[in-house]
């Protein structure tokens, strides 16, 4: 079971979390990144075009879910069937 989301320390340490993690997410979209290549070994991609296809195409749809702040929008709006949305999250 989840615990009733309210005001409290933990709330706003899971904000600052959340933050973090948007931050990275921003990152992201900017980092280069390892590509292997059979026969050509490790090379790494600087182009942002493709980067940001990169991370559009594998990791960001997870980011996004794993980011959205369920407990700080039931808070606000008392919504029981988005406590139950938490699940999504984990």
């Amino acid at each position: 079971a989840f615990l009733r989301a309210s005001l409290n320390t933990l709330f706003f340490i899971n904000r600052v979390v959340d933050v973090v993690f948007l931050l990275d997410m921003v990152l992201q979209f900017f980092l280069a990144y390892r590509k292997h290549e059979p026969g050509r070994g490790t090379r790494w991609i600087r182009d942002h075009k493709m980067i940001v296809h990169n991370y559009l195409t594998s990791w960001f749809v997870i980011d996004v879910f794993s980011t959205l702040p369920f407990d700080a929008i039931s808070v606000f709006l008392d919504s029981d069937a988005l406590q139950r949305l938490k699940v999504v999250r984990v």
